[in-house]
């Protein structure tokens, strides 16, 4: 059972890779047996985690020193969900004009990414691969290489290395004090901290990095332009409003249980009413149906930090509920409206009839 963690993050991976080096007819029917594949390794995961969490060390290095997979409830359920959406994302790409090998390639990279992101134990290893990550997305953005998109990918790009610098400094100040990056380690350690004060700095560059990522208010303006841009397929639209930001929330849980010595939840509550309030006005405000989806889960994840900060285990849970049920319906939306977008040739709501 262990090694499914591994495969989970190395099937897509190499599906991606296949995808770029075989005929395009032979690449599809591979990669959607890979991901069918991948979809059983996850739910067996997620099977197994509800019992006992299920650990696999990398290269044989024990903890804190070597690299570790971890899957608990809360990440294999979000592999899960990865994996799901995934496939069924692959089905809908089937035939589209604008799928090639190098569109393939990065779709299914990122996926391979996006597990590993959920899977990992250690914060410098969720560094690297949100780093790639984030160039993957990038690229996807600006795939069409027009002035529109080469703008808003660099957009993207630029504010997620500027959040990725704090995570990085955070990073470096708490390996000075702590030794470690993995998480498990680091919430027995910060519980016998003695000088609490020591831990603000590194807490408050971490946070900062996450909230970013996660588009809380007032750091969300990068969401509508990376997440509704006129440039990008739908699908692209619909993995990065559906899956991809959920990344910032998942750190912003593991960091809460690492130091849970620092409790400020009543300030997270309040920026996580404030977004969804902001998130829903900008929202009703717009005519550009991508930007109303894209203010729109501004708003809800407004909503998924409120549950997760009002100090009740049931209301957590309600909030990673609600993570697993954005992802669905905003999926859909997007390539909704990318159907709709085809068809009227128009993103206005107005001259949609």
């Amino acid at each position: 059972m262990n090694i499914y963690l591994m495969l989970l993050v190395l099937l897509p991976i190499a599906a991606g890779v296949a995808a770029y080096l075989l005929p395009k007819r032979v690449s599809e029917l591979l990669a959607l047996m890979i991901q069918g594949a991948h979809l059983v390794l996850a739910t067996l995961t997620f099977i197994q985690s509800t019992t006992s969490p299920i650990s696999l060390n990398l290269g044989g290095w024990a903890a804190p020193i070597g690299i570790t997979l971890y899957a608990d409830r809360l990440s294999a359920v979000l592999v899960l969900l990865v994996s799901f959406l995934f496939l069924a994302l692959l089905v809908f790409n089937l035939r589209r004009h604008y799928v090639n090998k190098q569109f393939f390639m990065l779709f299914l990279l990122l996926e391979g990414l996006l597990c590993g992101i959920f899977l990992m134990d250690d914060l410098f290893s969720i560094f690297v691969l949100v780093e790639v990550s984030t160039i993957v997305v990038a690229l996807l953005i600006m795939f069409k290489s027009d002035s529109r998109s080469m703008y808003d990918g660099l957009i993207y790009l630029l504010v997620n290395i500027f959040s990725s610098t704090f995570l990085l400094f955070g990073l470096a100040i708490l390996y000075k004090h702590t030794g470690t990056f993995s998480f498990r380690v680091l919430g027995d350690l910060l519980r016998h901290v003695e000088n609490v004060q020591s831990l603000y700095l590194p807490y408050a560059l971490l946070m900062t990095s996450v909230c970013l990522k996660a588009a809380l208010m007032p750091l969300f303006s990068w969401l509508p332009k990376a997440h509704g841009t006129p440039s990008a397929p739908s699908v692209v639209s619909a993995v990065l409003s559906g899956l991809y930001v959920k990344g910032g929330i998942y750190l912003y849980l593991r960091l809460s249980q690492s130091f849970s010595i620092i409790n400020i939840r009543p300030f997270f509550l309040v920026c996580g009413i404030i977004t969804a309030i902001v998130g829903f006005m900008l929202a009703i405000a717009q005519t550009d149906i991508k930007l109303i989806l894209s203010y729109h889960t501004v708003s809800q994840l407004g909503l998924i930090m409120l549950s997760v900060n009002m100090g009740d285990v049931m209301a957590q849970w309600g909030g990673v509920y609600h993570i697993v049920s954005h992802a669905l319906f905003k999926t859909v939306l997007f390539l909704v409206a990318g159907v709709i977008i085809d068809e009227y040739e128009t993103r206005s709501v107005y001259e949609i009839r």
